[in-house]
């Protein structure tokens, strides 16, 4: 599973992952920890609903944000639980490529963004 390979890789990282569900109405977490020297993932499952999301646990518990979800987690395992975080580089500018009318070769364009108006 890509995101247990990622928590285990990368435990520098974090070790808690929010990303969507199988369905439309779902998000996934998965909490990657050391028992007895191996790492040991778990997963669990959030409905989203129009008024709240509801993290799938023996009782449920019900949020107003996946903000609080997430807190929620890392206050009940006292901060041993922390988001994960890929810090990545990003781009300043979008970047496509297109081809030039006269070569027929392949230039990367650049667009700048303009902020729209307020």
């Amino acid at each position: 599973m890509e995101a247990q390979t990622l928590l285990e890789n990368n435990p520098e990282r974090g070790n808690l992952l929010i990303r969507p569900g199988t369905d439309q109405t779902s998000f996934s977490i998965s909490i990657c920890y050391m028992d007895c020297g191996q790492p040991t993932t778990k997963h669990y499952k959030v409905k989203a609903t129009e008024k709240e999301y509801i993290l799938q646990v023996e009782p449920p518990r019900h949020f107003s944000s996946l903000t609080e979800v997430v807190n929620y987690f890392v206050v009940t395992t006292q901060n041993k639980l922390t988001p994960f975080e890929w810090n990545a580089d990003y781009e300043e500018q979008i970047a496509f490529p297109q081809i030039d009318n006269e070569s027929g070769e392949s230039v990367l364009q650049k667009g700048l963004i303009s902020p729209s108006p307020p």
